[in-house]
């Protein structure tokens, strides 16, 4: 596809580890992000991960007693600023990234050093142009979903959302990509600071949005519903919306109170 402003297939092909033919039908993208931990910027980043997939270095030996052949961990494409880099063409699937949705998804890895390091501008756009490309191409829609079956999800989800990656702790690519992701995909108008702030915990780890949501609670900006201490995927769902409601409304008063 001419959406790709590079691609690094010819190096990936020759370590038949890392990849193997997609026998499945894409529905949707996998985001995750780079996260090398040198606080590189996104153009540096990718370039680094880059180096990564084209390296024979990049290699898990498997279990071959087991079954389990060698692999790699890879992604179909890369992105950072102005950039969108083929790995993996789509007839062809990573050898691993989160399985089993790597089964269906085109998975993509978007240029980000560390947890919390704000995503550029540019690799944001970069990241809906593909988008839509792809969606346009396989027809899913685009949408963030919350898989209850690795197996069977229809759209986008990141690594965080995926049952795998629950699993295994993952927190990408968290709110520093899908706050302004969405909003451009969107194009929705920019968010204020504040609102930025709020929207990042909504999105973020549940300690952290549960932490929230009980001070809002105790500061009397949203009612007690009871849910406090209830650790489930439905109380998160409805803690995410009354914080989500807060920002909408009166964001500068709960600034005062989410630290």
């Amino acid at each position: 596809m001419t959406i790709y402003t590079d691609t690094v297939w010819p190096q990936v092909r020759a370590h038949s580890w890392k990849y193997r033919p997609r026998t499945r039908d894409i529905t949707g993208i996998l985001w995750h992000c780079t996260r090398g931990g040198q606080w590189y910027d996104g153009d540096t980043e990718l370039g680094a991960y880059m180096n990564w997939c084209k390296s024979p270095n990049n290699r898990n030996p498997g279990a071959p007693s087991m079954g389990i052949e060698p692999y790699a961990g890879i992604a179909s494409a890369g992105i950072g600023p102005g950039r969108i880099i083929e790995c993996v063409p789509d007839g062809y699937l990573p050898a691993w990234s989160s399985w089993p949705s790597d089964e269906t998804k085109i998975s993509v890895e978007v240029a980000q050093s560390n947890p919390g390091q704000p995503i550029e501008a540019a690799t944001i756009a970069s990241c809906v142009e593909y988008a839509r490309a792809m969606a346009a191409r396989y027809g899913f829609p685009l949408e963030r979903v919350m898989p209850v079956n690795d197996w069977t999800w229809v759209g986008m989800a990141g690594h965080e959302d995926t049952v795998q990656g629950r699993a295994s702790g993952k927190t990408d690519p968290g709110p520093e990509f899908w706050v302004p992701f969405l909003a451009a995909l969107n194009q929705e108008e920019p968010l204020t600071n504040n609102e930025r702030t709020l929207t990042a915990v909504a999105w973020g780890d549940y300690e952290r949005m549960k932490a929230s949501y009980n001070a809002l609670v105790k500061a009397g900006l949203i009612p007690d519903e009871g849910i406090g201490t209830v650790d489930d995927l439905n109380s998160a769902v409805v803690k995410r919306g009354r914080i989500m409601e807060l920002v909408a409304t009166n964001p500068d008063k709960a600034a005062e109170v989410i630290k």
